[in-house]
């Protein structure tokens, strides 16, 4: 949430019928935290009359004060405006994807992570994934772990889907991005990885980066 800051509130106030004092009134607010159902927009409240913002004063010639508690004369209205700006955000985060421990990669390896994006309430969004840091890498079918040390490979795919049919990308060459809308809250989001058979590589470590994008 982002707020807009205002100047103290000025008040004058007369002391006698030919002088008056002006001073500056300071004024703190505070936004809680955890109002997470909040839609993007501009949020005000005006503060005005009697019953909401009113000051009481008295003028004194004596070196004690009265306390202020006791002051009923010269009530004085004043009138001020709390503003703040909600805007679309979010934020996103994932999981590593482990396919874990294999030999001869003659059968297919699954796994899966998670993606967890939180928006503001009611904002659309999207989450794509690129192809990953590995040489000769694309979004469609062919993402690739490269062994660590060398320039081996292991093709590998990631889905939207436990039955493995819509592939994740960025929309482009048959691969779709994960569309949804913001709760306030986190939503989870999983990502089913798929090893299929393949001529095996050496023995190694194979690991890809890849790169989720939420967009809003």
């Amino acid at each position: 949430m982002r707020a807009t800051s205002y100047a103290p509130i000025t008040v004058d106030i007369p002391l006698t019928a030919l002088t008056t004092y002006s001073v500056n009134v300071p004024m703190y607010a505070r936004v809680a935290a955890s109002q997470s159902t909040l839609l993007a927009g501009s949020y005000s409240s005006t503060f005005s009359g009697s019953t909401q913002a009113q000051m009481t004063y008295q003028a004194y010639l004596l070196s004690n004060p009265p306390s202020c508690s006791t002051l009923t004369t010269n009530p004085s209205t004043l009138s001020f405006t709390v503003q703040a700006t909600v805007i679309n955000d979010c934020t996103i985060n994932a999981s590593n994807i482990s396919f874990g421990t294999s030999g001869l990669l003659k059968s297919t390896l699954t796994a899966n992570g998670t993606i967890t994006v939180a928006c503001t309430n009611a904002a659309p969004w999207s989450v794509a994934l690129n192809a990953g840091t590995s040489a000769n890498a694309t979004v469609a079918s062919r993402r690739r772990m490269t062994r660590t040390g060398g320039t081996e490979q292991v093709t590998y795919q990631l889905y939207q889907d436990s039955a493995f049919t819509k592939p994740w990308g960025d929309g482009t060459v048959g691969t779709v991005a994960y569309t949804g809308v913001g709760t306030g809250s986190s939503q989870n989001i999983a990502v089913y990885g798929r090893v299929l058979p393949q001529t095996s590589q050496p023995a190694g470590s194979y690991s890809d980066t890849v790169m989720a994008t939420v967009t809003y």
